[in-house]
């Protein structure tokens, strides 16, 4: 769990992998920051969830993987950033999902990939950009 202030780092090379039944929760004003070339996994059963005030930045070169059974939650006043070259799939099985007033922004550059099976929910009063 990243509290309030807290933040976590992924520099070039960098992974992170949760496996089954491993969780990981940014409270408001943690922040994830995955910077290009690092990447992150969540497989089957592996949870990512984004509280209000909670934000996730993956810049140019990194990669977000959600595997089979791999679910990622942005709450009300969350925010999930793609900057230009980062990128984020959601593999058969896998799902995101955006409450109400929780927000994605895909930079121009970046890039979303949901493969046969691969599950987004956009609940009412949550946001995604596509910027141009």
């Amino acid at each position: 769990t990243l509290d309030a202030g807290s933040s976590e780092t992924l520099d070039a090379g960098g992974s992170e992998t949760l496996d089954a039944g491993g969780s990981e929760t940014l409270d408001a004003g943690g922040s994830e920051t995955l910077d290009a070339g690092s990447s992150e996994t969540l497989d089957a059963g592996g949870s990512e969830t984004l509280d209000a005030g909670g934000s996730g930045t993956l810049v140019a070169g990194s990669s977000e993987t959600l595997d089979a059974g791999g679910s990622e939650t942005l709450d009300a006043g969350s925010s999930e950033t793609l900057d230009a070259g980062g990128s984020e799939t959601l593999d058969a099985g896998g799902s995101e999902t955006l409450d109400a007033g929780g927000s994605e922004t895909l930079d121009a550059g970046s890039s979303e990939t949901l493969d046969a099976g691969g599950s987004e929910t956009l609940d009412a009063g949550s946001s995604e950009t596509l910027d141009a």
